[in-house]
């Protein structure tokens, strides 16, 4: 088994002991408490959604003209929400 997963190991064992400190669960199962925290941060960013862009959703309009509803949405949970002129942005892109 590799150290890797020994760790994977401990930390999910951490997780399921709730009345523990994590000073006494490290003394318990004889691990360093900076090594135990090293892995518990490893494992945390591992879990953690990758940053960066996420997909736009684009509703179909409802109206006669060229307006729709956009919605921005960023990993953090911050929506932005705009009607748009879609004709207008397809024409700004073009401009080369």
């Amino acid at each position: 088994m590799t150290k890797e997963n020994q760790m994977r190991l401990l930390y999910d064992k951490f997780l399921k002991t709730t009345d523990k400190t994590k000073k006494d669960f490290c003394l318990e199962n004889n691990i360093g408490f900076h090594k135990y925290k090293y892995w518990e941060h490893k494992f945390s960013c591992q879990a953690k959604p990758p940053v960066g862009f996420i997909s736009i959703e684009n509703k179909p309009s409802k109206a006669l003209n060229t307006y729709n509803h956009l919605v921005l949405e960023y990993p953090n949970g911050v929506k932005i929400s705009l009607d748009v002129d879609l004709a207008l942005i397809g024409q700004l892109i073009n401009l080369q």
